[in-house]
């Protein structure tokens, strides 16, 4: 009897010790949930990056969704995406600028900074494009580092973004 209260006992506290380390293992991805508007002054500016930009995510599990709005100079534009946050590989489609845009992501982790590794087709031509988010300011602010490439040429630009709300 007593060894079998030991065993418990024992087997018991394994358990109270692995809780926090699995719940600390879940909560290791921040949630990106909410509104998010592109501070002009702060982010770069040029190919890459929109004159205006609002992003509305719902982050839920491994999933995202992730409403995008932008203002081209052909207007404003709205394009629904979703995302796995698993490293499977997630496709989208939409037009933009009057272009059909097909898009394949995979979205990979390096503790919480996610980065969303992306291959456009559009017009005949393919665009790698990188984004690596980081949220800072006690999750007031979203920095977006993006890498494109469009054949030899390659861009890199830093956007803003502030959480509205």
């Amino acid at each position: 009897m007593r060894r079998t209260r030991l065993a418990l006992a024992a087997f018991l506290s394994t358990l109270a010790l692995a809780a926090p380390a699995t719940a600390g293992a879940q909560a290791a991805h921040p949630d990106f949930s909410g509104t998010w508007v592109m501070d002009v002054a702060k982010s770069d500016q040029g190919p890459g990056v929109p004159p205006a930009l609002t992003m509305v995510v719902d982050q839920k599990g491994d999933a995202m969704l992730l409403r995008r709005e932008v203002e081209l100079q052909t207007g404003p534009q709205v394009v629904n995406l979703k995302y796995t946050l698993d490293g499977k590989l997630s496709a989208n489609h939409f037009v933009q600028a009057a272009s059909d845009v097909d898009a394949e992501t995979v979205v990979s982790w390096a503790g919480e900074t996610p980065t969303f590794s992306t291959t456009l087709h559009t017009g005949g031509q393919e665009i790698s494009q990188v984004d690596h988010w980081t949220m800072s300011d006690a999750g007031k602010t979203l920095t977006i580092k993006r890498e494109m490439k469009v054949g030899d040429q390659s861009i890199a630009r830093t956007m803003i973004l502030a959480r509205k709300g």
